[in-house]
């Protein structure tokens, strides 16, 4: 029989000890492969003692194997399946050896074990009939405490830069205990802080307030005012815009383990030319390069002055006639000199005024410089005159409606600058309502103004 079959079926209640079992040789023991179809604890237990006693590796393994499965838990739904009808046949008033049986004959793929079935019935006659397991405790907690917590939030108020390992260590527990107290009892998070161009005061906070308010003033009295407005800058363009590793980051698949792409490190060229660009909401109106060994001087800014009145004259004739262009710059020393203001009355320019160390609210710094320059980034020029051809060609080639929808934006920047009480705003995501939030900006009615109108 051991020679055509080669397979023992350990059933349940299975005695092992039995004379069929003990009158077959050892030698063709050795080769019988045991298979446990549902057999209980006990049944396996025997089978593991005689395969250690054979020495047999193959039967171990299948003992082994066995007695896992039969630790294997069922499934919630099988469970409370079983559970609805043992608590049925308890109503029935079946003993519990009944229940039992009928639950293995049932549920012959796996059924509830004897204790599982005694532990239901108890809990089912003292009145719970309640098929869900009950919620259980868990690990007791013995580092996420109030106490812990509270003395977590005193280290990082005494010293808000300190790093994760540092705070575990002042409050003696582990990194990993600490960092989840971190985030989830004490929902905090680090942030990085933002270069600025200047640490305002509050005197320049409330400045920048008080001029976003007038120009949105004179927006409100003159609907045009954005059409009118001539604004421009200066700024350097090198002949090697270096691309930063995010701009040259590549989509790759999951799973499909790539090679990291590789970048040369490289330097800022130190060849760079100064341009200079006005525009209004239809387009450029000026673009020069400042001849190279020259810089920007009361001088120099005067007679770009000269020549851009000369642009808007051929270029904006509807600007020029009347005199109804609006130049703004910001308040460089160039642009705020004697000189350059006397040119200014002379020529009968309207200013659109702008608060110092203002950036964030010049249109050239929020978008014709950084549109320029992300056209170039990765290039690298042999010669001056290639950089500065490339340069135009990016001017030229801006839509009109990039021009219309960056005077457009000029507003919600005066508008985000007095919501931010004057400070930088820029990665803060505020959020402003053109229409609905100029009555907000102005606020009340000043008392003198009250007083001098009723007089």
């Amino acid at each position: 029989m051991c020679d055509d079959l080669q397979t023992v079926l350990v059933l349940p209640h299975a005695d092992m000890h039995s004379k069929w079992v003990r009158s077959i040789p050892r030698p063709c023991l050795r080769p019988v492969h045991f298979v446990c179809l549902h057999a209980s604890t006990t049944v396996v237990a025997r089978a593991i003692f005689m395969s250690l006693f054979w020495m047999n590796p193959l039967v171990l393994l299948v003992c082994w194997t066995c007695l896992l499965l039969c630790f294997v838990d069922m499934n919630a739904e099988a469970r409370k399946e079983q559970r609805a009808v043992l608590k049925f046949m308890i109503r029935e008033g079946k003993r519990p050896v009944d229940c039992w049986r009928a639950l293995s004959a049932a549920f012959p793929e796996g059924y509830l074990s004897r204790s599982t079935v005694a532990y239901w019935i108890k809990r089912f006659k003292s009145g719970d009939e309640d098929t869900k397991d009950k919620k259980r405790t868990g690990r007791p907690i013995t580092v996420s405490t109030q106490n812990n917590v509270t003395r977590i939030s005193a280290a990082i108020d005494q010293e808000k830069r300190q790093t994760v390992s540092g705070i575990a260590s002042s409050v003696g527990l582990g990194r990993t205990s600490v960092f989840k107290m971190m985030k989830k009892d004490l929902k905090l998070s680090k942030l990085a802080p933002k270069f600025a161009p200047e640490v305002l005061t509050q005197e320049q906070k409330d400045f920048r307030v008080r001029l976003c308010r007038m120009n949105i003033a004179s927006l409100q009295e003159d609907t045009e005012l954005l059409n009118k407005i001539v604004t421009g800058d200066k700024s350097m363009v090198s002949m090697r815009e270096v691309e930063t590793k995010q701009q040259s980051a590549q989509w790759t698949r999951r799973g499909t383990h790539a090679e990291h792409p590789q970048k040369a490190l490289r330097t800022w060229s130190t060849r760079k030319s100064m341009i200079t660009v006005f525009f209004n909401a239809k387009g450029v109106v000026l673009s020069e390069f400042l001849p190279q060994g020259e810089t920007i001087d009361t001088d120099a800014y005067c007679a770009t002055l000269k020549r851009l009145k000369e642009a808007i004259r051929k270029k904006r004739k509807d600007l020029w006639l009347g005199r109804k262009f609006i130049l703004h710059h910001d308040n460089a020393s160039p642009h705020t000199s004697a000189p350059t203001l006397a040119l200014i009355r002379e020529s009968a320019i309207n200013m659109l005024p702008h608060p110092p160390y203002s950036p964030d609210l010049a249109p050239c710094n929020f978008f014709i410089f950084p549109r320029l320059k992300s056209e170039l980034w990765g290039r690298d020029f042999r010669r001056l005159v290639e950089m500065q051809e490339a340069v135009k060609l990016v001017l030229r080639r801006i839509p009109q409606e990039e021009f219309q929808a960056c005077m457009d934006s000029l507003p919600i920047h005066w508008m985000k600058c007095i919501k931010a009480e004057g400070s930088y705003f820029e990665g803060s995501h505020l959020v402003v309502d053109p229409e609905g939030d100029f009555g907000l900006f102005f606020g009340p009615p000043d008392e003198d103004s009250d007083s001098e109108s009723s007089d």
